[in-house]
């Protein structure tokens, strides 16, 4: 059986749309909600949703935050592999089914798909994973994919997207890794899950062509908030991820660092983008960022900055030099252009 597990927090005007797509599936699957302390009628709703359908089970918490919330789902699921959604995206409804053909043909760890970017305006775009599709071992896992995991040679070259919600897990798994896994990470919090799950897994399943979840971009999550308590969050992120590897023994730590300078220029990009109707408060927000110790270091570090491209490489030299106002000119036209975004 597959267990959809779905933590809640105040999403009484979206986790409708998210349910009804739940279970629109076929096959055998149960829906987790996790209603985590929230204080509008989420809880309510998720009763009213119990009531309808017998497929779904609800867990009552205080509010301890979206990895806690889906480490009690996992905790109370029944099935041998978990799906995740968040309550305000929908999936597709022969996901669950394709997920359950492959756990039986196949007995992978991890099941990964592919993820539809749904915008306000109506329009969509894909984004998959940078791995073979079909079964890899664990000898491709190490030789293909371990060195390669966070960064390949520009960005947005993650192996396997970070997202729990891009890919169903076996259940044991989860429970094996969950202690190393910190609460208290409020961003990020995919990109330690995925790296501990993949460092322990002997299989993968890609599944070709396939884009079932729907990540909803809306107005309010499009503008961003943006500053440099965001970049201190991805100081930890690189702090939890180092830990983790040293656990397990993992042997390109530079994959690490890679990814904490990818996610910083991230944060530096939306800053200048979406406070441009601000620019003093835009260049102190980079400067504070640009500031940080860790980021710092990172960014005068020469052989980890020389594999980037020329536009993230020019930002990071500009970013140095303080050329702040020059730098966000520069952003806000990559941004036009795509040049830097996930």
């Amino acid at each position: 059986m597959i267990s959809i597990v779905i933590p809640c927090y105040n999403c009484e005007t979206t986790l409708e749309t998210t349910l009804e797509s739940a279970v629109r599936n076929q096959g055998s699957f149960e829906v987790v909600l996790v209603n985590d302390g929230s204080t509008d009628h989420t809880g309510e709703l998720c009763g009213r949703w119990k009531k309808r359908d017998q497929r779904i089970r609800v867990i009552h918490q205080e509010n301890k935050g979206l990895m806690a919330a889906w480490k009690t789902g996992v905790r109370h699921a029944e099935g041998d592999y978990i799906v995740f959604s968040d309550s305000d995206d929908w999936i597709e409804s022969d996901l669950i089914h394709r997920v359950e053909n492959v756990a039986e043909e196949n007995k992978p760890d991890i099941i990964t798909y592919g993820i539809t970017m749904n915008y306000p305006d109506g329009s969509y775009e894909y984004q998959g994973n940078h791995i073979r599709a079909g079964l890899i071992g664990r000898k491709e896992i190490e030789s293909g994919i371990l060195p390669v995991y966070f960064y390949d040679n520009g960005m947005g070259t993650m192996a396997i997207m970070s997202g729990r919600c891009c890919k169903a897990v076996r259940k044991e798994l989860l429970l094996a890794n969950m202690h190393l896994l910190d609460d208290r990470l409020s961003i990020g919090e995919d990109d330690v899950t995925s790296f501990a799950l993949i460092l322990d897994a002997q299989s993968v399943y890609q599944i070709e062509e396939y884009f079932p979840y729907h990540y909803c971009r809306r107005k309010g999550s499009m503008l961003g908030n943006y500053n440099v308590n965001v970049a201190r969050e991805f100081v930890r992120v690189r702090e939890e991820l180092h830990k983790i590897a040293e656990v397990k023994g993992y042997g390109y730590r530079d994959q690490i660092d890679k990814n904490f300078i990818e996610n910083v220029l991230l944060v530096i990009k939306k800053i200048m983008v979406d406070m441009e109707y601000d620019p003093v408060t835009m260049e102190d927000q980079v400067r504070q960022t640009a500031g940080l110790e860790e980021v710092a270091s990172a960014f005068h570090q020469k052989a980890l900055c020389s594999c980037f491209g020329r536009k993230e490489k020019l930002m990071i030299s500009l970013i140095n030099g303080r050329h702040y106002k020059l730098c966000a000119f520069l952003a806000r036209t990559f941004s036009k252009l795509k040049g830097i975004s996930r």
